[in-house]
């Protein structure tokens, strides 16, 4: 992250930003739509809940009103009294005619075995044969044979006889109502309608005429069934509203399919003359579940359903599933391990009424009596919304489902998520574009500031480069800062340079200074050593005067005989002594030259110290402005770091400046110590030369007096002879002052030659500052500073 680049930084923030806002708008969206759509989808179950718990609560109360109504009916009362009297009128006949009771029976037997039977076995698993069904009273074969056996309608289709030919009275009667009732039946959608005799539980008329025609209710084959004791609950009422449901059970005379039982007792005044039964319109009641196979229709989209369920968890209305995807139905089942047995019943029987086992929250609660919604997981296994609350039928205690796949109910959401989603990449798109354009606003700036400090600390080292400022926010503050840094850069380097030229002005001016001193003392030396010489001369010639003094004194006596050579010997004297003269004034001279040129030395050793004070100065505030530079550096952060360097090599060759000059200051203060020491010499020798020059002259006054005096040699020969005495004192004197010159400007020589190294180290060390000087001059160059600076 830290190799990014701010550009980079800069999108890739905004897209983050976008990515976590459109996640969280979307989550939320989801969340709320999901709330949203959970809650509709709830409100919409339970409004398609109780619109068919209304339904179906309305259609058994119908049901109950309309068996009361009908089994109170002159109608039925009427029907009820023919068909039970023509029924039992012939119980008798078979018995006069075996023959043809042995061919009702076979007839009945062929249609039990290949018809009934093998229909039978095709929905359920039969434990027993099919003569466990067959007729057991003559009046069961006989009406089965003439309604059923001989019926030339197909199984289902058996209620399209009017009436056998058998030229009965119950035929005559059956034509007479059956109309009536199977169109009662057709219009109400009853599966079958039933009169039954309550003394001998004989079921005298059946519309639809199934097995169970004809037989007893009270010993017969059904008499426990579902059938049997709705019958029995109808016989034991005490008035003709009663009314008795019974739940749904599989029942075989239909094949094994559910049937369910109302009834209700049919009273001719107090007397109960039969009792009228409805078997339950299954069909009625899965459309009115189903809406007809039509739930979309009713607002329960691809996977909604409406189902019933009983007390012992099982189903009283058909699954949807079954009905439009029935592979997938059994498939599901499969998946939820219901056993292979009940998948292979429901898909012989094709329904799920009795065989499909629903124990779930919904039916668990609801059988409480407790209504309410919940998202579970259904009998499919699958998550659903579930709306769900006990059903108010008499004599049954079932639960009306309303539920909806979950993945259905939140599509909404998820679509919703989905177009947030797609908004979100177009607006990401656009954010991106954006982030780019506003990124290169953003950028540019910083990116001339990093391009002028590459070229500061890398390239030309241009300070005149600003950043041209537009805007008043941390960028524009920051482009202004480094503005500022730079003038106080350009400024600061600007004064080095300055310093730098001043410094190499004083090293060249300090090296003069030294090749002059230089000069100097070469040439003092070869002053000293011609008064050297000269005083080496004058102390031979001081010897020989001494010498010929001695003579003279020695053959003083002699002096009379020998004026001639005397005379010589003093005009000898005369020029030695003239020599003398003029060689101590040349020494005197030379030493007053040598002298002025050590003062001189002394001015130039001080001027040279008064620079190197200078250059002190200077190399200290190149030091604080090298330490300027490199807190400058600092704050400029790693764009200073460049530059931080240069100022490191600056105060390096600052601090070698001040080495170097401090050694220079030394080298010069030990010159400036021998120099004095030197005019001090000095002055003693031309003090010394003086009382020589003035000895000497006095000996040019006593030869010339000696010479005038020569012929009055005789008259004055003590005189003479106290002139020779000083003449050789003073000689004696001269000589020892010509060995104290002698050896002074030895002295000198000595102090000339330290004076000449300590040129020499002042001009090296002249040429080292002049180095780094030069050096420092190199390093400013790299920089490209504005005019004023």
């Amino acid at each position: 992250m830290e190799r990014l680049s701010i550009k980079l930084k800069i999108i890739l923030a905004m897209i983050l930003v976008i990515v976590v806002t459109i996640s969280v708008l979307g989550y939320n969206a989801y969340s709320v739509g999901g709330e949203v759509m959970k809650e509709t989808s709830f409100n919409n179950l339970t409004a398609i809940r109780e619109t068919k718990k209304q339904a179906i609560e309305s259609y058994f109360l119908q049901i109950e009103n309309q068996v009361v109504t009908l089994s109170n009916s002159t109608m039925i009362i009427d029907a009820m009294k023919e068909f039970k009297y023509a029924f039992h009128q012939m119980g008798s006949y078979l018995k006069n005619y075996p023959q043809q009771r042995e061919a009702y029976k076979k007839s009945l037997v062929n249609y039990y075995k290949n018809e009934f039977y093998t229909r039978l076995e095709n929905n359920i698993h039969v434990n027993s044969s099919y003569e466990k069904y067959l007729p057991q009273t003559d009046e069961v074969l006989y009406f089965q044979y003439h309604y059923i056996a001989n019926n030339p309608n197909p199984t289902g289709s058996k209620d399209n006889l009017i009436a056998s030919n058998d030229g009965s009275l119950y035929s005559q009667i059956h034509k007479k109502y059956h109309p009536i009732i199977q169109n009662f039946l057709k219009r109400f959608g009853y599966y079958d309608i039933f009169l039954v005799d309550p003394a001998t539980g004989n079921i005298v008329y059946s519309v639809f005429k199934e097995i169970d025609y004809s037989t007893s209710l009270i010993d017969g084959p059904y008499a426990n069934t579902n059938f049997g004791r709705v019958f029995n609950s109808a016989c034991e009422a005490s008035g003709n509203s009663f009314v008795k449901l019974e739940d749904f059970e599989p029942y075989d005379p239909s094949y094994g399919a559910p049937a369910s039982f109302i009834s209700s007792p049919i009273y001719d005044g107090n007397v109960l003359i039969g009792v009228l039964i409805f078997q339950m319109p299954v069909d009625r009641i899965n459309d009115v579940m189903t809406n007809q196979h039509n739930w979309e229709a009713a607002g329960l989209g691809e996977t909604g359903e409406t189902y019933l369920v009983g007390s012992d968890f099982k189903m009283r209305s058909i699954s949807r599933f079954l009905v439009e995807d029935p592979d997938g139905y059994y498939k599901a089942l499969e998946n939820s391990n219901v056993d292979k047995t009940t998948i292979e019943k429901i898909k012989k029987i094709g329904t799920s009424i009795l065989l499909q086992d629903v124990k779930t929250v919904a039916t668990t609660e609801g059988l409480k009596n407790i209504s309410d919604t919940r998202i579970i997981k259904d009998y499919r296994g699958e998550p659903v919304l579930s709306s769900f609350t006990k059903l108010n039928i008499r004599d049954v205690d079932w639960v009306l489902v309303s539920e909806e796949d979950e993945a259905e109910a939140f599509a909404g959401a998820s679509m919703l998520s989905g177009r947030i989603l797609l908004f979100g990449f177009v607006i990401l798109l656009v954010s991106i574009a954006i982030a780019v354009v506003l990124s290169n606003l953003l950028v540019k700036p910083i990116k001339s500031l990093l391009n002028i400090m590459r070229d500061i600390s890398e390239g030309d080292g241009d300070l005149t480069n600003r950043i041209h400022v537009e805007s008043e926010d941390e960028i524009g503050q920051l482009a202004e800062a480094f503005n500022i840094f730079v003038d106080k850069l350009d400024k600061l380097l600007g004064s080095v340079s300055i310093k730098s030229t001043i410094l190499q002005e004083a090293a060249l001016k300090l090296s003069s200074v030294s090749v002059q001193m230089n000069g100097g003392v070469r040439n003092m030396n070869e002053r000293a050593n011609s008064v050297a010489s000269a005083s080496e001369e004058m102390s031979v010639s001081m010897k020989d005067v001494s010498s010929k003094v001695n003579d003279t004194s020695a053959n003083f006596n002699m002096v009379a005989s020998a004026s001639e050579q005397m005379s010589a010997t003093i005009n000898e004297i005369s020029e030695t002594t003239s020599k003398t003269q003029h060689v101590t004034s040349t020494a005197v001279k030379n030493v007053e030259d040598a002298m002025q040129k050590v003062n001189e030395l002394g001015r130039a050793a001080n001027e040279i110290n008064d620079v190197i004070v200078q250059i002190i100065e200077i190399a200290e505030q190149t030091k604080l402005l090298a330490l300027n530079a490199t807190i400058e550096s600092a704050r400029a952060g790693e764009a200073g770091k460049g530059f931080a360097v240069v100022a490191n090599e600056v105060k390096e060759l600052a601090k070698q400046t001040a080495d170097a000059t401090e050694n220079i200051k030394t080298k010069i203060g030990s010159i400036q110590h021998s120099t004095s020491d030197t005019i001090e010499r000095i002055s003693g020798i031309t003090s010394v030369i003086k009382e020589v020059n003035e000895m000497v002259a006095t000996i040019a006054t006593a030869v010339e007096e000696q010479s005038a005096t020569t012929k009055d040699i005789s008259s004055n020969i003590n005189s003479a002879a106290y002139s020779v005495n000083e003449i050789t004192v003073n000689v004696t004197q001269s000589a020892e002052a010509s060995n104290q010159i002698s050896r002074e400007i030895n002295e000198v020589n000595h102090v000339s030659g330290e004076m000449n190294t300590a040129a020499s180290e002042v001009n090296s060390n002249a040429d080292s500052l002049n180095q780094i000087s030069s050096e420092l001059f190199e390093i400013l160059s790299r920089f490209k500073l504005s005019n004023k600076n």
